[in-house]
């Protein structure tokens, strides 16, 4: 795959890791907590992938995604080691709110995930853009 469209697919990830995290603002503010722990859990997915795309590389099942990351990023400190206790933590309230029979969330755990998800947000986004910038100059040197 060209550069530009890694980095691209890159930029569309992470798109779509900031829209579920406004989404799960707006369920917690509508105070549809286990819906917001859905989408904060959703961020964090798609901003792993968002990473994945600079590097080509890509899973279908969640596992494998939060496997590779762990392995690739975080075991290998791109991304500070607490991430890992956040995607884990993150996947275990979603998988509960998502399919365990009258599960129900509490704002504070809403709020607490939807704050680590923001703060995994915002370092995925900083890593993406370091990494796309010198690309893009590159490009632009060479062309």
């Amino acid at each position: 795959m060209p550069d530009n469209s890694r980095q691209d697919l890159s930029m569309y990830r992470l798109e779509k890791s900031a829209d579920d995290l406004d989404t799960a603002r707006i369920n917690l503010d509508s105070c549809k907590y286990n819906a917001a722990i859905n989408r904060a859990y959703y961020s964090i997915f798609h901003a792993m992938r968002a990473v994945f795309a600079l590097d080509n590389k890509d899973y279908s099942k969640h596992s494998a995604v939060i496997s590779f990351f762990n392995k690739e990023y975080i075991l290998t400190e791109q991304f500070d080691r607490n991430f890992g206790k956040i995607i884990r933590m993150a996947g275990a309230l979603r998988n509960a709110s998502d399919y365990e029979d009258y599960q129900q969330i509490d704002r504070e755990e809403a709020e607490e995930i939807i704050e680590k998800a923001d703060n995994f947000y915002q370092a995925v986004k900083l890593h993406v853009e370091q990494r796309i910038e010198p690309e893009q100059t590159n490009t632009q040197t060479l062309g």
